[in-house]
């Protein structure tokens, strides 16, 4: 149901509770349905970025990717199947011990541990207690006062020695604060037998500011052999950089063409409201002009055990309301995390990819290219990420791939109206249908469109939701890991300082380069290799990866006090005799008393749909004790045997009504 006709309806939609709200403020990845940004952020309906029409799906974007190939060989058997030991294909819920390893104790997990199986009814872990601790620590340098996930690059401040003449450092601010205020004195010494003229200017960044300034239209400086001149000045702290790496500089001196930059750490004055070990910051910051573009700025940060961590939302879980689980700095509320995924990295993915305007020798536009294309795109390497994500965080593999790859199309074959992706994935789907292999009709878990004739907004990849990928190109294998974790579950983390500071080096912070692997911060747990609901399970393990069968479960309706009834529940699988957790992103919902019927798209586990008093009588519901319900819902994956299997559900239900005012 697109977000205009539910304004027709009248229909407020909340996702996980009476209120839809983001445990991060609207970024450029992540917008609710039909909200207003500043910038041309989030929530697109299949990448249309028309503002006349209302954002429908969240679009995760990402940076500029190396488009050269690369050399790493993908190592995949015939049928594009992966599994990684070369042996059986094991699921989430299975146990893979290696030769000779130790059969673990059964035990009860302790707090901040997880269960890697099915635990008995008991509550005893036939497997692993694994960590899942996920407490914000920083795992790199702290300097002044700040994490740094990787260590900064200290620019000292000393003399210079530029052969004829020599600058030396006498005096100035190494480490100051705003509003403080310092001498800064340079010398500047004729080392050689002759006298000199040496050019002369200089320029100033805006962190410090200047009075008393000795050099004031000075353009030349004469020194006769063995004589040296005192550059001197007043200079007060304007603007903190404890964020910048390797501190920022004081003002650039050039003699004969040649800089002497000395450098200064300038702290936040302790106005600042967050006191933070012996520092002081502000609650939002903003490096200047332009700073959300190059993204140099915070809206939320935390002070953990005296370390600042900017772009942070939480130290720990007491951060998280609502239940949510606190992931490396980040508030998680479910698996998974992002509203627009359609699985969890688990089980089988068949993946198709589509190559246009490239590999014109594909002329068949339906042929399966993989044994061809996989000796220059890095397949394996996409797989490794997952593989190593999975046996860190769950003992064993959880995901196998198959790719399908496809060519033989060019952007002239098809498309006739605008490039954005609405029309271009649809202009080639209908393309490709009339070939016989289109790309929309349930046969891919996954579909990604390589071309560089699509509209990314400068991205290298963006995920379009749906399980759909468009990327400018298909050569750097850690772009394409990283749009898929978006069809995963996982959020960017580059938007803002926290992804500069904090994430450099993890996969969703934007690293798209290795070896080693990128990190997987946050993503573990917004992907589910955590335990975000903290029951001693680790998150997968209670995920149907193959499910047998497919049922409504814990269908509930509230009346509130805010004139509105939250009408909520939740789909169940039966998987080889086991009742599990399931995504099922898509799902059609009908409310006779409302004359409501519309279809929705979230992938979280609870469902809530809310209607106010102006659309039903919530006496007479609450009268009647009861409110029917009819849940639709069509769920498709890939089986254990790689065929396509679709569950098909269609459940009328009487909704018990409670009533909290």
């Amino acid at each position: 149901m697109s977000f205009d006709a539910m304004k027709v309806l009248g229909l407020m939609v909340a996702i996980g509770g009476a209120l839809a709200c983001d445990d991060e403020p609207a970024s450029r990845s992540e917008l609710e349905v039909g909200e207003v940004d500043g910038e041309v952020d989030g929530e697109l309906d299949g990448g249309e970025h028309d503002a006349t029409e209302p954002a429908e799906a969240v679009v995760e974007v990402d940076e500029d990717a190396d488009g050269g190939p690369q050399e790493v060989e993908a190592d995949v058997p015939d049928d594009g199947a992966v599994d990684a030991d070369g042996g059986a294909e094991v699921d989430a819920g299975e146990v893979d011990a290696d030769d000779g390893e130790v059969e673990p104790e059964p035990r009860a997990c302790d707090d901040f541990e997880a269960c890697d199986e099915w635990p008995d009814e008991a509550g005893i872990c036939p497997g692993t207690c694994r960590s899942t601790d996920d407490t914000l620590r920083c795992a790199g340098a702290v300097e002044h006062g700040v994490c740094h996930a990787l260590p900064s690059r200290v620019i000292p401040t000393e003399a210079v020695d530029f052969g004829a003449f020599t600058v030396t450092p006498v005096s100035w601010p190494q480490d100051t604060r705003v509003g403080e205020t310092h001498d800064l004195v340079i010398r500047v010494d004729n080392d050689g037998e002759e006298a000199l003229t040496i050019p002369f200017r200089w320029k100033t960044p805006d962190v410090f500011s200047f009075s008393e300034v000795s050099w004031e239209g000075l353009e030349v400086i004469s020194l006769e052999t063995g004589q040296s001149v005192l550059l001197t000045a007043k200079v007060t702290a304007e603007k903190a950089n404890v964020f910048s790496v390797g501190g920022d500089i004081i003002a650039t001196f050039i003699f004969d063409e040649q800089a002497f930059e000395p450098r200064a750490v300038v702290r936040f004055a302790e106005t600042e409201p967050i006191a933070c070990g012996a520092d002081y910051f502000p609650e939002s910051w903003c490096g200047g002009e332009g700073c959300h573009e190059s993204r140099t700025y915070y809206v939320s940060a935390r002070c953990c055990d005296e370390v600042f961590f900017p772009g942070a939302l939480c130290c720990d879980d007491s951060d998280c309301l609502g239940g949510g689980a606190c992931v490396d700095g980040k508030c998680v509320f479910g698996v998974p995390a992002l509203a627009s995924a359609d699985a969890a990295p688990i089980g089988h993915q068949i993946v198709r990819l589509v190559l246009v305007d490239s590999h014109p020798h594909f002329t068949d536009p339906c042929a399966d290219q993989y044994e061809e294309a996989k000796h220059e795109i890095d397949f394996a390497t996409v797989e490794s990420w997952y593989d190593d994500l999975a046996r860190r965080r769950l003992g064993r593999d959880a995901l196998d791939f198959k790719w399908v790859v496809t060519g033989g199309v060019a952007t002239s074959d098809f498309l006739t109206g605008p490039n954005w992706w609405s029309d271009y994935s649809r202009e080639l789907d209908a393309w490709l249908e009339a070939r016989g292999c289109a790309l929309f009709d349930g046969a891919y878990d996954k579909v990604i469109v390589a071309s560089s004739t699509v509209e990314l907004m400068g991205y290298g990849g963006v995920y379009q939701g749906d399980g759909q990928i468009a990327v400018f190109s298909p050569y750097n294998a850690y772009l394409l890991a990283h749009e898929l974790a978006h069809a995963f579950g996982a959020t960017d983390l580059y938007l803002d300082l926290g992804g500069t500071l904090l994430y450099p080096a993890d996969l969703m912070g934007n690293q798209l380069s290795g070896p080693p692997h990128p990190g997987d911060k946050v993503a573990w747990g917004e992907m589910g290799f955590a335990d975000i609901d903290r029951n001693g399970v680790i998150d997968v393990v209670e995920l149907a990866a193959f499910p047998d069968s497919l049922a409504v479960a814990d269908a509930r309706a509230v009346i509130t006090d805010k004139g509105t009834i939250e009408i909520g529940w939740e789909f169940r699988a039966v998987e080889g005799g086991v009742d599990k957790q399931v995504i099922v992103p898509r799902f059609g919902v009908k409310v006779p008393v409302a004359e409501a019927s519309f279809e929705m798209t979230y992938a979280g586990r609870r469902k809530v749909v809310v209607f106010d008093d102006t659309q039903l009588d919530l006496e007479a519901i609450e009268r009647a004790g009861v409110i029917e319900v009819t849940i639709t819902a069509s769920h498709r994956f890939t089986d254990r045997d790689w065929a396509r299997r679709a569950l098909d559900l269609s459940e009328t239900l009487q909704v018990p009504v409670s009533v909290a005012r």
